[in-house]
């Protein structure tokens, strides 16, 4: 009889606090009803027009307040409520608002529903101080939907909507793992707590900086695509953000956030899972506030065959052939003082990374002035070699994890691609365990411009960078992206929180970063220009439509040059900017092969290599390589034509036309040169990816009275050809520039 008036007092306890049964499960009524009122954070106004809003006690208002728009006419004025949905379904969407004869007569409402936007409006002028019904609208589980109400002629008035569950929730049937589940563990400080019900659980202590609760999959998981579900008990001093982490085929998703203030069963999300890559759920949170950890449930959608599917070549194994001559981790911190600005020190001394991407040459990065160079794979560090003379040169080393890029055919979102991510996330491990404690390694650069393409690629980077934070706390993590485009960067912070800094490859438009990255983007952390330097090949006119038209080696020398000191190194960006890599050291080919390279043939030292000299010095070189300012081309048809990579251009000689090529050339400490001439196919995308070569039969003599000009006779078989132009001092330096044309 005990038991039974024990059992029959805890269940008028859930239905007095608004409990309900579901598959056999309490579930808290309270879930399926959401207000939100101004005061919620649910609630988010127009932040681009902030002084417009303006803030009203109202006794009458749900939670004693509302907003309105000033009585302007201002349709880019917006409020937006965002429920979090636990429960998938059909939901009422009600409106509130205090009425007046001055009110918006035709206010637009916009409500995102699974069906899409559905667009309504509302007449504020009556139906004050109730809940005014918008309509009815299916909404999936999380935070994609919304009510948005734009400023209409008239007081528009911002303050409350509610979201109400029509009917009794469905929870499906699954497979339920709770506490007593062999792989579940936990770490923190933990308590058992015996709900009374024969469904125990544990709850965390309150006292420790950082708790989680995991649940690792059983084995004979069948492969599929799942929903994932997550159990709350009440409890005092519950989170209402706890954080769930989700290993699945594709990676390691840490965005979802549940609230455990409102018991009973939440939704996580759909994720692909296959038995063997150790998937798990893990509950984390730290703090005062009492985690509950109860049971998960997974629910199978939909199955899938199992298949797998590889991109050859790009995942390699560890294997290195040397010894290593030292050992020894030399910590790189990222440090923020309390104005908010960034900066990084190595072995407890501030470090600026002065960089280059390569390693072709690092006595040449040594004598510049430089103190750190990134490779793109472990591959480039052949074995310990450049780890240990960039140790002896003073050159730290962000080694580079090489991941399969968008455009070579993965799909990151297709689950047959798990192995292949699976072996790149096995790589990536080897390369961090491998070479973490070597003195010269300053950080890891995962995958090089691989956003290009699916959003999904951040949970494999996720997945690698926590890794990165859970074995090599010397070193920061850092992803690299193909420009600074702000919804990128968005998903960066939200997908992959465990990358510690932000990497912009970036050309032209390096004058954009900042604010993409830290205005728009809302990116909190520091960041790096991993590739800069002149305009690159696809960004610059074109001559007869096809033929990139690349700046002289002087042009390119002003431009490193003052690229550095406008948007790396300028007190408007340096607070958040800890280093770059200017692109590219030696021995790339993009267009033409001078157009990046800032060592040329046997390393000779370029004008660019001088600006840089400068750039991180403050010192001129002691000598400077030979400067090209433009070539022209004079002919039958032109006279003295230069062509402009500001400028689309067209070019154009018979076969065998005979035509006078001249190069404006000068050298700072008039030191004698001499000069070379030389012609090219035009390099033609997709073909290959190496530079086309030298045209042996080609027709070149010097101009009388002039070195630096040449008669050269146009091929005879019509094409895209280029001229090329190197200027020579004595001192190992070299200045270069080229000049497309076509033979019809």
């Amino acid at each position: 009889m005990f038991a039974l008036r024990k059992h029959l007092t805890i269940l008028l306890v859930l239905l007095c606090v608004g409990w309900i049964m579901v598959a056999g499960a309490w579930v808290n009524a309270a879930e399926f009803e959401i207000t939100i009122g101004i005061k919620d954070p649910g609630f988010q106004r127009n932040i681009l027009l902030h002084s417009a809003w303006r803030g009203v006690s109202h006794a009458d208002a749900h939670g004693g307040s509302y907003f309105h728009d000033g009585g302007s006419v201002t349709p880019e004025l917006y409020g937006t409520w965002t429920p979090h949905i636990s429960i998938p379904g059909t939901y009422n969407v009600y409106m509130r608002w205090i009425a007046h004869p001055n009110r918006s007569s035709a206010a637009t409402v916009h409500i995102k529903h699974l069906g899409g936007i559905t667009e309504t409006t509302v007449d504020q002028r009556d139906g004050g101080k109730q809940w005014n019904l918008l309509g009815q609208f299916e909404f999936d589980a999380g935070m994609d939907g919304y009510v948005r109400l734009f400023s209409a002629p008239g007081y528009t008035i911002f303050e409350a909507v509610r979201f109400e569950l029509v009917g009794d929730p469905t929870i499906p049937e699954g497979i339920d793992l709770d506490i007593t589940h062999p792989d579940f563990t936990t770490v923190g400080q933990w308590q058992p707590v015996d709900a009374g019900d024969g469904q125990g659980y544990l709850e965390s202590t309150g006292t420790a900086a950082y708790n989680a609760a995991t649940w690792m999959f059983p084995s004979n998981l069948t492969a599929g695509e799942y929903e994932v579900y997550i159990y709350h008990v009440p409890g005092q001093d519950r989170p209402k953000e706890a954080q769930v982490h989700v290993k699945f085929d594709l990676g390691l998703d840490t965005e979802p956030r549940v609230d455990q203030t409102n018991a009973g069963w939440e939704k996580i999300g759909r994720y692909h899972f296959t038995p063997g890559y150790k998937q798990y759920i893990s509950l984390v949170h730290g703090g005062a506030e009492r985690l509950a950890a109860v049971k998960v449930r997974l629910v199978r959608i939909k199955p899938y065959p199992f298949r797998t599917y590889y991109i050859p070549g790009d995942v390699t194994s560890i294997a290195p052939t040397n010894a290593a001559r030292y050992s020894g981790a030399i910590p790189v911190q990222i440090h923020q003082d309390e104005q908010g600005r960034f900066s990084l020190t190595r072995g407890g001394e501030p470090y600026f990374i002065k960089g280059v991407c390569g390693s072709e040459d690092l006595a040449a990065v040594a004598d510049a002035g430089g103190n750190a160079l990134r490779t793109y794979s472990h591959t480039a560090l052949n074995g310990y070699a450049v780890l240990d003379e960039a140790h002896e040169r003073g050159i730290g080393v962000f080694i580079g994890i090489w991941l399969t890029q968008q455009d070579k055919g993965i799909d990151y979102a297709n689950p047959f691609y798990k192995d292949h991510i699976a072996s790149q996330l096995e790589m990536a491990k080897q390369v961090v365990l491998q070479y973490k404690d070597h003195p010269a390694v300053i950080g890891w650069a995962i995958g090089n411009e691989v956003d290009k393409g699916k959003s999904e690629v951040w949970y494999h980077i996720n997945e690698i960078a926590k890794f990165i934070h859970e074995n090599d706390p010397h070193h920061p993590s850092m992803v690299v992206l193909a420009g600074a485009h702000p919804a990128r960067v968005a998903l960066v912070r939200t997908r992959a929180p465990y990358v510690d800094i932000l990497g912009i490859n970036t050309y032209r438009h390096i004058g954009d970063v900042y604010n993409n990255v830290v205005n728009l983007g809302g990116w909190q952390g520091p960041y790096m220009i991993t590739e800069w330097g002149p305009d690159a090949a696809f960004e610059v006119a074109v001559a007869n439509g096809v033929a990139p038209i690349e700046h002289a080696s002087n042009d390119k020398a002003l431009l490193y040059y003052q690229r550095y000191q406008d948007y790396i190194v300028h007190p408007s960006v340096r607070h958040r900017v800890v280093g770059s890599f200017a692109f590219k050291l030696a021995d790339v080919f993009g267009g033409t092969h001078t157009w990046y390279n800032i060592l040329l043939e046997d390393s000779k030292k370029t004008p660019q290599l001088d600006a840089l000299i400068k750039a991180w010095t403050g010192n001129d070189p002691q000598n400077h390589a030979p400067r090209v300012r433009r070539l022209s081309l004079t002919s039958t048809g032109y006279h003295r034509l230069t062509v402009d990579p500001a400028v689309d251009g067209s070019v154009v000689l018979s076969p065998g036309e005979r035509f006078l090529m001249q190069a404006d050339v000068f050298d700072l400490e008039d030191d004698p040169l001499t000069y070379r001439w030389e012609v090219r196919l035009e390099f033609k995308q997709g073909v290959t990816g190496a530079p086309p070569a030298v045209l042996s039969n080609m027709l070149i003599e010097p101009a009388a009275g002039s070195q630096a000009a040449a008669y050269i006779v146009a091929p005879s078989l019509p094409g895209d050809y280029r001229v090329y132009f190197y200027a020579y001092d004595q001192n190992h330096n070299i200045g270069s520039h080229t000049f497309p044309f076509r033979v019809e």
